[in-house]
């Protein structure tokens, strides 16, 4: 049986990094929400560009470590708190596509 790639890199571990990339940029868009700031005003605060920081935001951008420092200290948080938030977040969207599949694997009552 062969193994399914993306890039190079297995399926499986392709789905665990999107799922990490989509958690981080959910998470930044909450934290920016909370704190009633706009995309450009994360954008002037992280002295990152409007675009990155929407395409971070939607998933779509792998974030070096520089860029998640500048966005941690633009949202006023440390790197260990918001990778904390990220990690809540991967769970819980883990533990919710679990429910679902076992949902979705129920047979119906006879």
């Amino acid at each position: 049986m062969t193994e399914q790639r993306h890039n190079g890199v297995a399926s499986d571990s392709y789905e665990q990094h999107m799922d990490v990339v989509e958690a981080f940029g959910a998470v930044v868009r909450a934290e920016r929400q909370h704190r009633e700031l706009t995309q450009s005003d994360l954008a002037l605060r992280s002295g990152l560009h409007l675009q990155y920081v929407s395409k971070v935001e939607r998933g779509q951008s792998v974030p070096s470590l520089t860029t998640v420092f500048a966005l941690a200290d633009a949202l006023d948080l440390s790197v260990p708190a918001l990778m904390e938030r990220v990690v809540q977040k991967i769970s819980s969207g883990r533990h919710a596509r679990k429910q679902r599949l076992r949902l979705s694997f129920q047979l119906p009552s006879v």
